[in-house]
């Protein structure tokens, strides 16, 4: 190889490193995840032009990487959180968070590496379920890679595997 493509390999190789994720698939956690029945997810793309159609509800959400590629419709859940102030206010923290100097570092460079294939999931929670219980449901059957804060029982398990 001349200089010019070892180059070019190790930018690719770099490029490549920049985007892997860990993300835990675990069959077990999926099964023992119990939604309440009316639970309806809503998605929008994370942005500025968005911002306006995120409705003035509280409710949990959900940061997924959307690729459209080859119409698979697969997405990859990324970050789970929940808000007991309206989804459009969290919405917007998060669009000022983009910067890594306003918010944590871990979700704005997940909103830069995947800029325009960001979604914003959201879904209202009706009584008798509390948004901490969905949550906490949400975050022990995914164990999002964006999270760090996850179900006691859940992280002590991740823990163990630096």
């Amino acid at each position: 190889m001349t200089k010019t493509q070892d180059k070019k390999f190790f930018d690719l190789a770099d490029e490549y490193q920049s985007h892997r994720q860990i993300l835990t698939m675990w069959p077990r956690q999926w099964k023992k995840y119990r939604a309440p029945k009316n639970l309806r997810w809503r998605s929008l793309e994370f942005s500025d032009d968005a911002r306006s159609k995120v409705p003035r509800k509280p409710g949990v959400y959900a940061f997924s990487v959307k690729p459209s590629v080859a119409n698979l419709g697969i997405s990859y859940l990324m970050y789970v959180g929940m808000t007991d102030r309206t989804l459009r206010e969290r919405f917007a923290e998060y669009l000022r968070e983009r910067s890594p100097n306003r918010g944590r570092p871990k979700l704005a460079t997940l909103f830069h590496h995947y800029r325009g294939f960001i979604h914003f999931n959201y879904a209202y929670v009706k009584p008798p379920h509390t948004l901490k219980q969905v949550e906490e449901k949400l975050l022990a059957a995914f164990i999002p890679p964006a999270n760090d804060r996850l179900p006691a029982t859940i992280s002590k398990v991740v823990r163990a595997f630096p």
